[in-house]
């Protein structure tokens, strides 16, 4: 998160909704458009992670600027 977005601050959370266990993971970094094509593989291969499991992954700017990144993941 410092190194890619430039943030000095980051608040993780792990909460359960419903039947998915999320992990959500909030910058206030520069942020970015995580739906224009990165040269990376990075988000690529998080994105991918997450399906091999049923889970998924969104990445929206946050409400203050910066990056919300969140992983749900079916719970059992």
């Amino acid at each position: 998160v410092v190194r890619h977005a430039e943030a000095n601050a980051v608040t993780v959370q792990v909460r359960v909704r419903g039947s998915h266990l999320q992990l959500v993971v909030t910058d206030n970094g520069r942020g970015f458009d995580a739906d224009v094509p990165s040269t990376g593989r990075g988000i690529a291969s998080m994105r991918r992670r997450a399906g091999l499991v049923s889970g998924s992954l969104t990445i929206e700017r946050g409400a203050h600027g910066g990056t919300e990144l969140t992983l749900s993941l079916p719970v059992s």
